[in-house]
């Protein structure tokens, strides 16, 4: 589609005054399918010349995207070209068409074009389709000034780097070749949040479309402007290499640079000749640290180094750094070798070896004179300057004086001590900047050439400057992530003696004092934690990765078994999804098809019925556009991964339902298994000779051995199923069982007991949970929620967030020594079923205060690596949303994990676990809340995002908490405890018998009752309820696996459902079952199956259910029917009609008369011995939930309870 509009250019030459200007705007790309008929009309040979000339321009194009020589040749071209137009348009007068294409323009600016608050990017960091948000491109107009390209302006930049990349500007405020000609060639340039785009030419460039995006900027000149900018580089993990570039450039601007380092490399040799190696060493380091081009610092370090084992890999690193710096490499290679006594190889990376040296021991007599206060600066100034003092240390030297020839050398460094403190300073940042670098990998300490090169950094800074207290805490941080924290606490140990020495030539000063308070901070912390660590031991044989691999049933040969890749994958849906633009051209299920049968024109019908015409969100392209990548995730894996989502939100509504309206949908092995959660319900289906009607329960629980079992190879760090909200009495004691995150009580609804004896009493909430993490984790959560300095937002990212801020991170700690404390307390390991102390919960604990947090980026690509790989389909999900601003907010939220402001580490809870703890679990802190809560958060707050919405409804609830907590109305208890089917163990019926002695008030039982036999859950319940008083929650995930007729497939001809396809395509699976194989057409049963199937769908689908949305308010918040499998939207709808079918079975099976049997040790009274059912009722629909399906129920076992005024809560 375009616009077209024509007016006269008023600022053209006199010889042209008059002359029209055409402009085209396209606002939408061509239609492949108009392409694709063109091409077919047109005869064999053009369609040939077509496709040569288009390849011929695909590899020129690679060539100009791959290189800066193809982006040079192809802009000087293009200039051409457009001057070579411009002079004949102007001589003929002819008639000028400009075109745009504002289809794929660039959002406005989310930030002032002031450039305080914008970090620096590289060109080569551009992403493409994608707006970087708080960044600013930095560079000067390179090979030849901008020109009029068309209706824009374009121009080469070149970064700092010397990277390349053409910007196209519009909207200037003249389009003309004089208005081009304002971007001369070296002008600096600034472009704020570019925006990068594949062109219609294919070839990549920035578009800049306002312009206040694009301003003058000065490129640096002096050192301090140079930091200045490495600074705002770092404030982008992906900026280190234009931050290290900034840095280095403000060394070199260093006016006396070189000075410093001859006269550091003369007092080298000086200490040499005196014996004094390691100190003749540490100047010669910070030497070549200054200028890597000179060969005698470099032979003086590795003579210093000779006798520590060091020297060979100082002379590797003088033979790789020297290169290009000027140096005589062949001479300092023959010198080496005779130093070394053998030929030393040229490294090509950095490696432990070349900073062996940094951990050698250092004293207060090495720091004197390399550093000078300025008192000693005034009594150094000598007549004649530094070069006096140089030149006297030569005669010295010469006299064989060499400890006074030393003493001069560094006496005339005073005379640059201001020199010295900026270059500690620039190493220092250089070290701070590779600490960016960590790698999200990393599952032990590894020697990284980033971590050996920053701890190197830091050592010369403190060299420079042993003042200099970040660069101390910044060696440690490297020698920590290297495995050495010993030698750390070792280097800190020993500046904290030397600081406190009465020699010390600064200890009066305030800096020293500062120094001194930072080195004791930093020690008593590593102390800690390598005490922590040293009583730290593995949770499993097996790793958590085998863990993961084994409860997914994944092996490192799955790639080569025929497992369908990413890229595999998208092109067979995009396929898909083109065969069916195709049949809409071609008018299928018109008559023009080829439909055949009756079934195939079903099919036609469908796949052109209204899910195939709606338009779904392109939320793939609309991200990165509004909000850039986030930090840390490879860009091009997470746009494929939105992009596949996208795809199926496109394709699987309307495929799937032409399939079930047509009866050809069929159920694969695994989907069969996954329905009924095993084989055990097929076996009682086969039982009963396959005659099961819809709402038949099918339990299959008391089958020996396959009964369902909660998988304890999972970490969960919130509940993935929300909590209904459950009514909590002061004054009683509530138990809750598998407690999880504490949902049930931040979502639950308090109020005073009714007997007056019970007034005044606290609510004693009491946790049993058989996740050891669970128990240490929320126990954390619990002392927050009581602290009185905990700001509540530390909370919430601590609980829900996969990123921390470093103060959250502080408060965490703090929680977790007191938590540690309690569990170590004598009352904790006193006897009983019920006990603070736990080996494996204190192990958690120890384990978050020995280990330091990894970045919040390589935090990011874990969450965003564990979400691809275990809950992928939730991507799909932001379709579905209608308001933009919700889609944005969720998809910043799916690829990073992170809740609330200033994440600065990842979570210590998510990433950093002992090893062999289990893995972490497919994770949605969303899940947390039902939709019901949305809605009305949203109805109170609508110009609020769904994630904004979330963390202000759970921020209340815990501030809630917390004032119960502080004003004493509330008390939390949290075990470590596994209830059991009674009769089964001792130490199971020790905690049966220890909660029944807790007189609970109320239970909260979860979902427990999915993975317990019902009979003796009952039992268990009843025993636990034996003094009465007691009501009791639960919900069940599972039970739509034991309800058929809660899935469509169960309703479909030839039931796909309960038909087990054996893995080698025959019928031996289902043989064992008792079910025969039938390859007949469809029956006169099969079509009424058929009719009801379409029923289904029509209500699922339809208006029906558009019109409860609308009645509800979620077609406020959510697109009706979803962009989902319609095997999901009508699986709600079933258990709707189902689930009470269920609820009877449940409670059936709490026939007292079975106690006895099932349960022989339960204690019946007469507070236990009836049965009242409470509230029941069902979540709603929500296309993020994990489970729509899950039944909510309440009830009591005592006669004499009525429960209206719990139910009416």
């Amino acid at each position: 589609r375009k616009k077209v509009t024509t007016a006269k250019n008023q600022t053209a030459a006199p010889s042209v005054l008059g002359t029209m200007r055409s402009h085209v705007e396209y606002v939408s790309g061509p239609d492949p399918l108009k392409v694709l008929d063109m091409l077919s009309a047109m005869p064999e040979e053009t369609i040939e010349k077509i496709m040569k000339k288009t390849h011929e321009q695909a590899a020129a194009t690679a060539f100009s995207n791959g290189s800066r020589a193809g982006l040079i040749r192809r802009f000087n071209k293009d200039r051409e070209r457009f001057a070579q137009f411009e002079r004949e348009r102007q001589i003929s007068g002819m008639h000028s068409l400009a075109t745009t294409f504002s289809m794929d323009i660039k959002p406005q600016m989310s930030c002032s074009a002031g450039g305080g608050e914008t970090a620096p990017i590289l060109a080569d960091e551009l992403e493409l389709s994608t707006t970087h948000r708080g960044r600013v491109l930095l560079g000067r107009v390179a090979e030849g000034d901008a020109f009029l390209n068309g209706s824009s302006s374009a121009f080469l930049l070149e970064d700092i780097c010397g990277n390349m990349v053409e910007v196209a500007v519009y909207n200037l405020a003249q389009s003309t070749p004089e208005a081009a000609c304002l971007l001369p060639m070296g002008k600096g340039m600034a472009i704020f949040e570019p925006f990068c785009k594949v062109r219609q030419d294919g070839t990549y460039g920035v578009r800049v479309d306002h312009p206040a995006e694009l301003t003058a900027w000065e490129a640096p000149a002096k050192a301090e402007e140079w930091k200045s900018l490495g600074n705002r580089f770092v404030r982008d993990s992906r900026g280190v290499q234009g931050a290290l570039l900034c840095y280095r450039s403000a060394l070199e601007a260093l006016s006396e640079r070189e000075t410093m380092a001859l006269l550091l490399s003369n007092a080298s040799e000086c200490q040499l000749r005196l014996g004094a190696n390691w100190k003749a060493a540490r100047f010669a380091a910070a030497a070549t640290a200054l200028d890597t081009g000179n060969p005698k610092a470099w032979l003086r370090l590795a003579k210093g180094l000779k006798d520590t084992g060091a020297a060979e890999g100082a002379s590797r690193r003088a033979l790789r750094l020297a290169d290009g710096q000027h140096a005589d490499l062949p001479l300092l290679k023959t010198q080496l070798s005779q130093t070394l006594g053998s030929v030393p190889e040229r490294g090509a990376t950095a490696t432990w070896e070349e900073a062996k040296w940094c951990l050698q021991p250092a004293s207060v007599t090495e720091w004197e004179g390399v550093l000078f206060g300025e008192e000693q600066c005034k009594d150094n100034q000598t007549e004649g300057g530094w070069q006096h003092l140089r030149q006297q240390g030569g005669r010295q030297f010469a006299a064989g004086q060499f400890s006074e020839a030393s003493q001069c050398y560094l006496k005339a460094l005073a005379f640059f001590d201001q020199d010295l403190n900026r270059a500690s300073i620039l190493f220092s940042n250089m070290a701070a900047a590779r600490l960016l670098e960590s790698s999200s990998s990393k599952a032990a300490f590894s020697e990284s050439p980033s971590d050996i090169e920053g701890l190197i950094e830091s050592v010369v800074s403190a060299l420079l400057d042993p003042l200099n207290a970040k660069a101390w805490m910044r060696q440690c941080r490297f020698l920590e992530r290297l495995g050495k924290r010993p030698a750390a606490i070792t280097k800190l140990e020993q500046v904290t003696e030397a600081t406190r020495c009465k020699h010390f030539p600064y200890a009066e000063t305030s800096r020293a004092s500062s120094l001194l308070s930072s080195v004791r901070a930093e020690l008593s912390q590593l102390q800690e934690r390598q005490g922590h660590t040293q009583l730290s031991k593995p949770l499993s044989s097996t790793s958590t990765e085998q863990q993961l691999r084994d409860r997914l049933g994944k092996t490192p040969q799955a790639a080569d078994e025929g497992v369908e890749d990413l890229d595999q994958y998208i092109a067979r849906v995009e396929a898909m999804d083109f065969r069916h633009k195709m049949a809409v051209s071609k008018g299928l299920g018109k008559g023009k098809g080829k439909a055949g049968t009756e079934m195939g024109a079903i099919l036609a019908q469908a796949w052109l019925g209204p899910l195939s015409k709606r338009k779904c969100p392109e939320f793939h392209t609309e991200y990165p556009k509004q909000r850039g990548w986030p930090r840390g995730l490879d860009a091009e894996f997470a746009r494929k991964i939105l992009y596949s989502a996208y795809l199926d939100c496109k394709l699987h509504p309307w495929h799937v339902e032409g399939l079930m309206r047509s009866g050809m949908f069929k159920f694969g092995r695994d989907a069969v298994i996954k329905r009924w959660h095993g084989t055990a319900p097929l076996r009682v289906i086969a039982e009963r000779g396959l005659n099961v009607r819809p709402g038949d329960v099918v339990d299959a629980r008391h089958f020996q051995g396959i009964s369902k079992k909660y998988d304890a190879r999972i970490r969960s760090s919130f509940a993935n199923n929300p909590n209904r909200q459950e009514t909590m009495f002061f004054g009683t004691t509530h138990v809750a069982v598998g407690f999880n995150d504490l949902g049930s009580l931040l979502g639950a609804h308090f109020r005073p007991a009714g007997e007056p004896e019970l007034a005044g009493r606290p609510l004693r909430f009491v946790g049993l949970e058989m996740s050891e993490f669970s128990v240490a984790k929320a126990s954390v959560v619990a002392e927050l929620l009581g602290s009185k300095k905990c700001p509540i937002s530390h909370v919430l990212q601590v609980r829900y967030s996969s990123g921390w801020s470093r103060c959250a991170l502080k408060s965490f700690r703090s929680a977790c020594r007191v938590v540690l404390a309690q569990l170590e307390s004598e009352d904790s390991k006193k006897a009983g079923a019920l006990r603070l102390s736990n080996m494996v919960v204190a192990a958690y604990l120890r384990h978050w205060l020995a280990v330091e947090p990894i970045p919040a980026e390589a935090a990011r690509r874990r969450w965003f690596g564990n979400a691809h790989l275990q809950n992928r389909n939730v991507f799909g999900a932001v379709g579905s949303l209608r308001r933009q601003g919700d889609r944005l907010a969720m998809l910043s939220y799916l690829l990073t994990g992170e809740l609330g402001d200033a994440v600065e580490v990842g979570s210590l809870c998510m990433w950093s676990v002992p090893e062999g703890s289990p893995p972490l679990e497919a994770e949605l802190a969303l899940n947390a809340l039902p939709a019901e809560v949305f809605l009305e958060e949203a109805s109170a707050s609508p110009q609020l995002d769904l994630v904004a919405l979330f963390c202000g409804r759970v921020t209340r609830d815990m501030q809630r908490v917390r004032w119960l907590r502080q004003s004493g109305d509330l008390t939390i208890q949290l075990y470590w405890a596994v209830l059991r089917p009674l009769g089964l163990s001792a130490d199971g019926d020790a905690v049966a018998a220890a909660v029944a002695a807790l007189r609970p008030y109320t239970f909260s039982w979860s979902n427990v009752i999915d993975y317990f036999e019902l009979r003796q859950f009952h039992a268990l319940a009843r025993h636990c309820s034996q003094n009465g008083n007691a009501v009791h929650y639960a919900y069940s995930m599972n039970w739509t696996s034991e309800v058929f007729g809660t899935c469509i497939a169960d309703l479909m001809p030839g039931f796909p459902s309960i038909s087990l396809p054996d893995p080698e395509g025959t019928d031996g699976a289902n043989a064992s079952l008792g079910m025969k194989a039938d390859n007949k057409g469809l029956s006169l049963q099969d079509q009424m199956q058929l009719k009801a199937v379409n029923e289904i769908l029509d209500m699922a689908l339809g208006p029906v259910a558009a019109e409860l949305a609308k009645e509800s308010g979620m077609d406020n918040l959510f697109a009706v029917p979803f962009f989902d499998t319609p095997l999901n939207m009508t699986s709600w709808w079933l258990c709707q009609e189902y689930h009470e079918q269920w609820l009877d079975h449940f409670f059936q099976q709490a026939d007292i008369s079975t106690m006895s049997r099932c349960a022989p040790t339960a204690t019946l009274s007469r507070s236990n011995r009836g049965l009242t059912r409470g509230r029941k009722s069902m979540a709603m629909q929500c296309p993020f939930s994990r489970a729509c399906t899950s039944v909510y129920m309440s009830w009591t076992y005592d006669p004499n309870l009525r429960l209206q005024v719990v139910i009416s809560e």
